[in-house]
């Protein structure tokens, strides 16, 4: 547990205070549907091996189609869930997420809409 705090400690101040770059690779993909209610309706993890970048003021995804989005608002943390505004390369704003997984070196990194989501699971590159 403490080897999992150090490294979100670390990955957190080095994503917030340095201008250098931070990369993760993912393991799996989802994607699913958000409910009236606000829950996810998700439809399964797939394999992935996407390269994630965190930036100080953007996030670029490097999937078949590379996706930019643009930090619009600092950095909300609750408990072990960092939080920002982001907006995408067409102008829609949409929540990134980072969370760590309990008992793993994994982060769960997830963009959601207003109308679905997608999250991935990555550790550090």
């Amino acid at each position: 547990m403490k080897k999992v705090i150090l490294i979100i400690l670390i990955f957190i101040s080095s994503f917030s205070y340095a201008q250098d770059i931070t990369y993760l690779r993912s393991v799996s993909f989802n994607i699913g549907e958000v409910l009236k209610d606000g829950n996810i309706n998700f439809l399964g993890e797939n394999p992935s091996t996407v390269l994630i970048e965190l930036q100080p003021k953007k996030v670029v995804i490097h999937s078949n189609e590379v996706q930019t989005y643009r930090t619009v608002s600092d950095v909300h943390k609750v408990e072990d869930i960092w939080s920002w505004d982001v907006i995408d390369d067409n102008g829609i704003y949409a929540k990134f997420i980072l969370t760590p997984i309990p008992d793993s070196n994994y982060t769960m990194v997830m963009i959601s809409y207003s109308d679905f989501a997608w999250y991935y699971v990555a550790k550090r590159d």
